[in-house]
């Protein structure tokens, strides 16, 4: 299965130390470097500039693979098992269904969608692209906000809820114990991606295992200390 994905500088640590790390050897992923300046927290300007390229690589995606059923996921999710099964069981139960949503809570209707499987068809384009045309004139909107007020009228459109092992952090503590993926989202204020790593810690605890390498010191800092220790002993 073909997974697309996206990160800015700002989300790269997140995107090679958790994601890549757990991501399924069998999946394919096809990831896009975005330069957008900023932190990246939860709405800010540069949050919603990415927001708004990742639409249009979306509607790319549709078109380029035409009656598959492709996975657009965020980068601040930690993948526990191999997903496609679980994927394609949804789809395989609903002949009719377009695309199946993260859950943004857990006995809400409301979607997430920082992890969206969607069949690529005329239906799934169309709404992605109301959602870019929407995102153009409302600067301080998400694509989340978006969807969710688009499939709660009668827009044509077959939805459903990924099960609940396709995991986030909104849906409560702790996971449930056949998690497929841990999203660490509900990160607001400033240094998301801070709060998303100590999130991930807590998760691994939970776990009991190391869900990320550890930090290297970037080799000028490293120098640096060195020549410190050396000035040190000369004196």
């Amino acid at each position: 299965m073909k997974l697309y994905s996206c990160y800015t500088r700002s989300h790269k640590r997140l995107y090679k130390a958790y994601f890549l790390k757990s991501l399924p050897p069998a999946v394919e992923n096809e990831s896009y470097y975005l330069d957008v300046r900023g932190r990246g927290d939860f709405l800010s300007a540069g949050f919603l500039e990415a927001l708004r390229r990742k639409t249009r690589l979306i509607i790319e995606s549709v078109e380029a693979n035409r009656g598959s059923i492709i996975v657009w996921s965020d980068i601040d999710i930690f993948f526990v098992r191999d997903f496609t099964a679980s994927v394609m069981k949804v789809f395989d139960e609903d002949r009719e269904l377009d695309v199946a949503f993260q859950r943004e809570f857990r006995n809400k209707d409301e979607v997430n969608c920082g992890f969206v499987a969607m069949l690529c068809n005329d239906r799934v384009k169309a709404v992605y692209e109301q959602v870019s045309a929407s995102m153009a004139v409302h600067r301080k909107w998400n694509e989340q906000k978006i969807i969710n007020d688009l499939i709660s009228t009668d827009v044509d459109l077959g939805w459903t809820h990924l099960p609940m092992s396709f995991y986030a952090r909104t849906h409560g503590w702790p996971p449930p114990d056949n998690i497929v993926l841990y999203h660490a989202n509900a990160t607001f204020g400033s240094d998301g991606v801070g709060q998303k790593e100590r999130q991930f810690k807590e998760f691994g605890d939970y776990l009991g295992v190391a869900v990320a390498r550890p930090r290297r010191r970037p080799k000028a800092i490293v120098r640096a200390a060195r020549r410190r220790l050396a000035d040190a002993f000369l004196k």
